[in-house]
């Protein structure tokens, strides 16, 4: 197994994913996935750039208790 750094070179194979129902919040699974696609629809480079974000300067997270951090 390699780690790789987030890049527009891997995107196809996450959004491929996403549609077969994968999700990296398991506590909303279907509407998250729903959500990061439409983000990606949206703006795909913004989305891609925004997954390595060392400065927390990125989206805010909602928890499952619905505070967001």
């Amino acid at each position: 197994m390699e780690l790789v750094l987030p890049s527009s070179a891997y995107l196809a194979g996450h959004v491929a994913a996403l549609e077969r129902g994968w999700s990296a919040d398991s506590s909303r699974e279907a509407a998250a996935a729903q959500e990061e696609l439409t983000r990606i629809q949206e703006d795909a480079g913004a989305f891609v750039q925004g997954l390595v974000d060392r400065e927390a300067q990125g989206r805010p997270v909602t928890l499952p208790d619905g505070s967001i951090v």
